[in-house]
């Protein structure tokens, strides 16, 4: 539930509420799914993130940067095919890194719809730039509103297991 001021104006879906968490740097663990170069299902088993929010002011517009690290394991695949080479590791890498963006940018363009600062950008803006904060705090949504928002991603596989011969299917199975 997200409230602004003292009324309810709506609820962050999954993938929003995720968003937020990816932002915050609170995801401990979770399960991504991927696709791997042959559209087969990959689970990445998420096992830590860092995030860190940059701002930069210009002109009384608040310039965000939000950098997130993501760093997880191969937990299952799909298929029988031979993964765990450089080029398919950094395939994963990148749909991770699509995945946790996607996510993210769901929580800030809910936070921009709705006029609300979820995010924590006014926290930042008064500690660190005390003079714009003057200037700006009276319109301090319609400032927010049009911030430029821009998310980095950085993902690790940090374990693969090496599985050299995945678990055949025998039958009809």
């Amino acid at each position: 539930a997200v409230f602004k001021e003292t009324g309810l104006i709506g609820y962050l879906s999954g993938n929003e509420a995720r968003g937020l968490n990816w932002i915050d740097g609170k995801v401990e663990s979770c399960v991504l799914i991927v696709d791997d170069e042959n559209k087969h299902k990959v689970s990445l088993e998420v096992i830590e993130s860092k995030s860190n929010l940059k701002l930069k002011m210009e002109n009384d517009a608040p310039q965000v940067t939000i950098d997130i690290e993501v760093t997880s394991n191969i937990g299952e695949q799909m298929s029988q095919d031979d993964i765990y080479d450089e080029n398919e590791l950094v395939l994963l890498k990148n749909k991770q890194n699509g995945v946790v963006k996607k996510e993210a940018e769901e929580a800030i363009n809910f936070a921009q719809k709705n006029n609300v600062d979820i995010l924590g950008i006014n926290n930042v803006i008064y500690h660190k730039y005390p003079l714009e904060w003057d200037n700006i705090k009276n319109n301090i949504r319609e400032v927010l509103k049009k911030a430029k928002i821009t998310v980095n991603v950085k993902s690790k596989i940090n374990r693969t297991y090496r599985i050299k011969d995945p678990i055949r299917m025998q039958g009809g199975e």
